[in-house]
């Protein structure tokens, strides 16, 4: 509810906006409905990358995929993605402080109990055994958990709800 306070609300500003769907007043949540979670992970110190990377993406995602749970719980995406040290190098020299890890993996859900029950399910505990082939959980692994808005491009049928914005066009300012 907008209060006109940002400390218990929202507080709009002045803005002239460029697209209509991200008006203040546009219908509907820009949230899509499916729960995302992504976890960050480092590789183990005494691995090459090309295990890192290779390992994961192919002997992990197989196990994931094939996981009891994974179609029982209703997952609706799954994807990988590496931080190489040429990328973290390449990232640095734009000026950016790249996140601390090697990958994430992301894993959208129908909703919250999906989730759960995914999670908790027996059939993961071979997925845990696999990390120690690959990845240092010394430090945890980390994870960004909630719901994603769309701003630029297409829906993912099946994931998503709605699309983003998808044709660019010159700022009103």
């Amino acid at each position: 509810m907008a209060s006109g306070d940002r400390r218990t609300g929202h507080e709009r500003i002045d803005h002239t906006f460029n697209f209509p769907q991200f008006d203040y007043d546009a219908p509907g949540t820009l949230f899509q409905p499916a729960i995302k979670i992504q976890f960050f992970f480092s590789k183990l110190a005494d691995v090459s990358w090309q295990h890192f990377s290779k390992h994961c993406a192919h002997v992990h995602a197989d196990m994931t995929v094939a996981a009891e749970a994974f179609g029982a719980f209703n997952v609706r995406r799954y994807t990988q993605q590496y931080q190489s040290p040429s990328t973290k190098g390449k990232a640095i020299a734009l000026g950016m402080s790249p996140l601390d890890y090697d990958a994430c993996s992301t894993m959208w859900f129908a909703n919250w109990e999906d989730a759960e029950n995914f999670f908790a399910a027996p059939s993961l505990c071979q997925l845990s055994e696999d990390c120690k082939h690959f990845m240092d959980t010394s430090r945890g692994i980390k994870v960004f958990a909630g719901q994603e808005v769309i701003c630029f491009g297409k829906a993912i049928p099946d994931v998503d709800s709605h699309d983003g914005v998808t044709e660019h066009k010159k700022s009103n300012s």
